[in-house]
């Protein structure tokens, strides 16, 4: 993949990760409230937003629960660490399946209440999974950037 691919990537991965602090950016830097409805408006529609399995930082909750944060900062480390070294294999999807394991192993077990929620868990579960997720993201944007060049050159 071009480079100047790579960091339009990382800079859409920068950018959404971002706005999950927006709650605890907007108090700290006296930032807009709009900016921090803006943020739960749009985080709302992939959060549930249950205040108990969220991370708060300097008293104020993320945008997101603390597995989904974990799944945003797997991504982010994976899609920063690819800017400085070529992935040149391609994982088969079976390692984006060992990947979902141990979070679906502590979503059951939470779920059959055999221990109670723990938002470490559910944070590094999810680390996990971004972080084996982004080179599916990565392939998956690396497809689509020759799909679209190949149409332009059609309607040329």
């Amino acid at each position: 993949m071009r480079l100047k691919n790579k960091y339009f990537l990382f800079f859409l991965i920068s950018f959404w990760f971002s706005g999950i602090f927006l709650n605890v950016l907007v108090p700290f830097f006296k930032l807009p409230a709009g900016l921090y409805l803006f943020g739960q408006l749009c985080y709302s529609h992939v959060y549930h937003q249950i205040s108990e399995k969220t991370i708060f930082i300097l008293g104020h909750p993320l945008l997101v629960c603390s597995r989904c944060f974990g799944i945003y900062t797997g991504i982010f480390i994976t899609s920063t660490a690819s800017l400085f070294m070529a992935f040149k294999n391609r994982l088969p999807i079976k390692y984006l399946f060992f990947s979902c394991i141990p979070m679906l192993l502590d979503v059951a077990l939470h779920s059959v209440r055999i221990y109670n929620y723990s938002k470490m868990a559910a944070f590094l579960t999810g680390l996990l999974l971004g972080s084996t997720g982004f080179f599916y993201i990565l392939e998956a944007f690396e497809k689509l950037i020759v799909e679209l060049k190949s149409q332009d050159r059609n309607f040329k």
